[in-house]
């Protein structure tokens, strides 16, 4: 099993870049790009638009990559800030998935180390003091321009009477009129003598005023303690730190209503919410009716096609919110729909025999291969382009792998050569197999960071490759006609389908 070990570090890094400076590292765990924040002179950044990340899942880290250089000087941070949210569950009498529970062990661990960082980086007593007082509560703000000093009859943090930034140029002031008075004593004995007092007592009144606006020396046991404002807001306790880090939850930043998380959750048809352990260490349990026939996949509904062909392979677009279609015959090759009811037929680059068709949500491109090195790609499903494949077979299948940039396609037509991949559905470049064996389907493991292949026949195994340039035989249990394969990243599992065998339906939890 892989382990991902989390190193005892702090999750941010800060660098002062060089001229055009592009590359920096991050020296810890993530588990998705979208788990960093990136500040660029104290500004926010936005992945894609402002920086790229390399997700290595690796307790060393990867880089972070600025799409427009730094400049001379400039501050960059890098720190994690993965949501504190829980993404998986185990279901009662399920697999016990290594690799689901290993990335939910890290993601835990990395957030503490997140709130350990952030705790790091308030203002709090060093460990070594020694306090002599329980109330560090700061007053609330009940006047203008005032500051805050020590009051030892109330033994708490008080209101000043005065602002004292005033007192301080007053003082100032005072002590550049001592000076000048001092400068001036030799023609006037008395008046110097005069500056000086006003001097002796204006230095009196800097140093009353610079004390008044210093926090005291705390000793004597309250190392641990916090500072609090009173209940008559006039002043500061010091009060036992919180043992726990609940806070009242609010929905968003306009909540006005801020309150336990019970109060905020609100259960959905078929969900449950009960309070265990009342008045203790309380949890919210969320339980959820069985809504296995309810579910859209138990109940298919027959829709008619633009037209009555052979269609071999369909895609979904998310941002065009439409499907597209391919056919192996017939006039018209491609048909597309917004809702998978309605239908309409568009004109296929060439009239080939289509196999299969893939998405790129990054590129805003379909992609579709067929017989005898046919490709073709369109941005919106409507109007597509023909484009020249790196050898001329039977194109059976193609995948997309958002990490890498890639798409890759695999053909059922024997050879060394029958994988080709292209950063823009346009060029595409022939990528050498171990063995001569045809393909029908390929997937990527977005979680994994692996394309697997499935075999038709022949010498039977599958093909694995982090980066669709180097490819790796791994072997099923048994040697089936193969037909597909697909990922479930939930479940942490690839399953391949065959036309014959014993099992047709082969699983592997970490196939690589």
């Amino acid at each position: 099993m892989a382990t991902i070990p989390i190193n005892d570090v702090d999750p941010r890094n800060e660098y002062v870049a060089t001229a055009g400076q592009t590359v920096f590292p991050y020296t810890f765990w993530i588990k998705s790009e979208g788990d960093l924040r990136v500040f660029q002179e104290g500004t926010l950044l936005t992945l894609t638009t402002h920086y790229t990340v390399d997700v290595t899942r690796v307790a060393a880290g990867g880089n972070v990559t600025l799409v427009t250089g730094a400049t001379l000087n400039d501050s960059i941070v890098i720190d994690r800030d993965i949501p504190i949210e829980r993404v998986s569950e185990f279901q009662t009498a399920g697999d016990f998935k290594a690799t689901v529970l290993n990335l939910e062990l890290s993601s835990m661990i990395a957030q503490q180390q997140q709130l350990e960082s952030k705790l790091g980086r308030v203002l709090a007593l060093p460990p070594e003091s020694v306090v002599s007082t329980t109330n560090f509560a700061l007053p609330a703000v009940l006047t203008d321009q005032r500051g805050i000093k020590w009051d030892s009859a109330s033994g708490a943090y008080i209101e000043t009477t005065a602002d004292p930034d005033a007192q301080a140029s007053a003082a100032a002031a005072s002590a550049a009129a001592a000076l000048v008075s001092e400068t001036n004593a030799a023609a006037s004995e008395t008046a110097a003598g005069v500056s000086e007092t006003n001097a002796a007592a204006s230095e009196t009144a800097a140093a009353a005023s610079a004390a008044s606006i210093n926090l005291p020396t705390i000793s004597g046991g309250d190392a641990t303690k916090i500072l609090e404002v009173n209940a008559t807001e006039d002043g500061y306790d010091l009060v036992a730190a919180p043992t726990s880090t609940d806070v009242a939850v609010e929905v968003s930043a306009d909540d006005t209503t801020p309150g336990g998380l019970e109060s905020k959750i609100a259960a959905g048809t078929g969900i449950s919410l009960t309070t265990l352990n009342d008045g203790g260490n309380e949890q919210l349990e969320i339980s959820a009716a069985d809504q296995s026939s309810n579910l859209a996949v138990s109940n298919w509904t027959g829709r008619t096609a633009s037209q009555a062909n052979v269609w071999t392979g369909i895609a979904w677009a998310n941002s065009l919110e439409i499907f597209a279609a391919v056919s192996s015959g017939g006039t018209n090759r491609v048909m597309t729909s917004p809702d998978g009811i309605n239908w309409t037929n568009r004109t296929a680059a060439t009239a080939s025999k289509w196999q299969t068709v893939a998405w790129s949500e990054d590129l805003s491109l379909f992609v579709a291969g067929g017989f005898t090195g046919a490709i073709m790609t369109s941005p919106d499903g409507i109007t597509w382009t023909a484009r020249a494949a790196a050898s001329a077979v039977n194109w059976s299948s193609v995948t997309w792998s958002p990490s890498l940039s890639l798409f890759a396609a695999c053909a059922a037509t024997s050879g060394t050569t029958s994988i080709m991949t292209s950063p823009d559905g346009i060029n595409w470049t022939s990528r050498t197999t171990p063995t001569g064996t045809a393909y029908v389907g390929i997937i990527w493991s977005e979680e994994l960071g692996y394309f697997v292949t499935v075999p038709n026949g022949g010498v039977i195994h599958f093909l694995v490759s982090s980066d669709g340039i180097t490819w790796t035989t791994r072997y099923p249990p048994e040697s089936n006609s193969f037909s597909f394969v697909t990922w479930a990243a939930e479940l942490g599992v690839f399953a391949a389908v065959s036309l014959n065998g014993t099992f047709r339906v082969q699983t592997s939890l970490y196939l690589p």
